[in-house]
């Protein structure tokens, strides 16, 4: 089960709410305690977010999804509130596409857009991601144990995908290995990535500008597990 909309609220405590807007300036780590409070089972979108990715392929053969659903709120001078799309109840696309309105895909508000979300489980070292399943088990920063290398690396410079990764013993986690693309061919979503420790991040901003025009379901930015800033969510 996943939220429809993306986690608002305050340190003492976070919901799923149409009508406010998204909590933000805090980093990976609060986010996991904040929705373990909530009760067992409760987390931040983790490895799971590839079978989103992969529903949409079946569902759509595109794979440009601003395109097909919308741009998101990726060109704005702040987030808005989420509940923009409950017109639309399960239903995926956008009311307005002007790259300041929220989109929807399958009763999941601002997949991409508005706030850019931690996925959680996903561990980077100098471009080798690490991944763990078991939500139990989640740690920034930790790369042994429950933490599991892929057989590949991903790609050592930053563009629009052309390539994913492939791991036999692990088909589900296919992240960017080569950015050798661009805004109309291969996949039309950029690849952000940095050396040392980071934690992945999924979907453009508000304030995203270019990049948030190249930042659909395969957008990935790997940066500090440290890092905290208004834009960034869960």
């Amino acid at each position: 089960m996943i939220g429809r909309y993306t986690i608002s609220g305050t340190s003492s405590g976070v919901y799923s709410k149409s009508g406010v807007k998204p909590l933000g300036s805090t980093t990976i780590a609060n986010f996991r305690t904040y929705a373990r409070n909530l009760g067992e089972g409760f987390g931040i979108m983790d490895y799971h977010y590839f079978l989103i990715q992969l529903l949409y392929l079946v569902e759509y053969a595109d794979y440009d999804s601003q395109k097909i659903l919308g741009k998101g709120n990726i060109s704005n001078s702040s987030t808005v509130a989420s509940g923009g799309c409950d017109d639309l109840g399960m239903k995926s696309g956008s009311i307005t596409n002007d790259s300041k309105h929220s989109m929807i895909y399958r009763g999941i508000e601002d997949i991409y857009g508005n706030i850019s979300q931690f996925v959680d489980g996903i561990n980077i070292k100098d471009r080798h991601a690490y991944i763990c399943t078991n939500q139990s088990e989640y740690v920034s920063n930790k790369f042994d144990e429950c933490y599991k290398p892929l057989s590949y690396i991903n790609g050592s410079s930053s563009g629009y995908i052309s390539k994913l990764g492939y791991d036999s013993d692990n088909p589900l986690f296919a992240f960017p290995i080569e950015a050798k693309g661009g805004n109309s061919i291969y996949i039309p979503d950029y690849y952000y990535q940095d050396t040392g420790s980071t934690v992945a991040r999924v979907g453009c901003h508000f304030k995203g500008g270019d990049c948030g025009n190249n930042a659909g379901l395969w957008f990935w930015h790997s940066r500090s597990f440290s890092e905290s800033l208004s834009q960034l969510g869960g």
